[in-house]
């Protein structure tokens, strides 16, 4: 399996190697349900529907 290196630009590569870290260590914590809820929110910029759990039912197993 070969291993892939991905580098974020712009705004992402703020990111301190904590934050990343942390990204990468688990589903549970608080940074990555903030950018998960950062990552769908942009997902559903434009659209009229204005009810969180309406607009997030469709992507409950993102992750």
């Amino acid at each position: 399996m070969k291993k892939i290196q991905l580098n974020p630009v712009g705004w992402m590569s703020q990111l301190s190697q904590l934050e990343v870290s942390k990204l990468e260590d688990t589903t549970n914590s608080n940074l990555y349900q903030l950018f998960r809820n950062c990552c769908l929110a942009v997902l559903n910029s434009g659209v009229d529907e204005d009810n969180y759990e309406m607009l997030f039912a469709p992507y409950e197993s993102f992750d």
